[in-house]
């Protein structure tokens, strides 16, 4: 049993480089904290609360983060059109926790709030991602201060933003039912993984390798980070990226093809859809196999 944490207030504590196997910070407030570098093979971090807090280049294999706020992004909407409109309404920056290079292998992420986090070149091999969140409404006063209407109100200019991924290890990875829509997967290993019932949507998943995993029920199609930025003619809608997308040996049966702005235009995946994936063995998502190994 390491080192008892849990509960305490941890602001902007060092402990960079420090062997911290098996310590507990459940429910901790860890915002500017900095892992960067230390050993947290085995550590609890349930419900603590990670903003801003690195983990760069840890090694947190076996590790849980069930239920951790690791990512915040725009707080505050305001009716008031006169505030929005001369940008003075406040809002909270957005605060999101860094995994980049971390190891993360066999690891618990279940539940938690990771939108638009760093994971590029981290290993999450046999991760358990189950019920977690990797989108975050951010600020976008890049694209001014224009108000919108939606069904929820009148918001600040906002952006969605999906977690990164990029060149990390997902083998074996559990993430069924998780929304992936929006997330950066290019050149990301996800061989061997459980991927039934989740939501690639506007995922850029060039290069990525799904060898052997299972998208039984997966959603694929356009999405994008605000439709009414699209409206503004600030934003455009994208494609779920299958450029390089090793798909052999993968099951798509029941995966389908929807477009954002319409859950109705919802059919099941064709293979016109997957144009630039590398198939062989493949089951498309009506049950049909492709077996020869190519490109589409």
């Amino acid at each position: 049993m390491g080192k008892n944490y849990a509960g305490l207030d941890l602001q902007g504590r060092d402990f960079s480089g420090q062997d911290l196997v098996g310590a507990v910070f459940s429910g901790a407030n860890l915002s500017n904290a900095n892992f960067k570098g230390s050993v947290l093979v085995g550590a609890t971090f349930n419900d603590a609360t990670l903003l801003d807090t690195d983990f760069s280049d840890a090694n947190a294999r076996d590790s849980v983060f069930e239920g951790v706020v690791a990512a915040q992004g725009l707080k505050y909407l305001s009716d008031d059109t006169d505030e929005l409109d001369s940008g003075t309404a406040d809002y909270t920056p957005s605060s999101v926790a860094n995994f980049t290079a971390t190891i993360l292998a066999g690891a618990s992420l279940c539940r938690g709030w990771f939108g638009g986090v760093s994971f590029e070149r981290g290993d999450l091999t046999g991760a358990n991602l189950e019920g977690a969140q990797f989108l975050r409404l951010d600020d976008a006063t890049q694209y001014g201060w224009e108000t919108f209407h939606n069904p929820t109100g009148i918001y600040v200019g906002s952006d969605v933003v999906g977690a990164r991924f990029r060149f990390a290890n997902l083998s074996g990875v559990k993430a069924r039912n998780v929304n992936m829509s929006l997330c950066d997967f290019s050149d990301t290993n996800l061989s061997g993984a459980s991927l039934e019932g989740s939501n690639w949507e506007g995922a850029n998943l060039s290069g990525a390798n799904f060898t052997g995993a299972l998208l039984v029920r997966a959603t694929f199609g356009i999405g994008n980070s605000s439709d009414d930025r699209v409206a503004y003619g600030s934003g455009s809608p994208r494609n779920t990226q299958f450029n390089r997308t090793i798909l052999v040996n993968t099951d798509l049966t029941g995966s389908v093809f929807r477009h954002f702005k319409d859950a109705k235009s919802s059919r099941l995946l064709q293979r016109e859809d997957l144009a630039g994936a590398i198939i062989g063995g493949t089951t498309l998502a009506d049950g049909s196999v492709l077996r020869d190994d190519n490109v589409l």
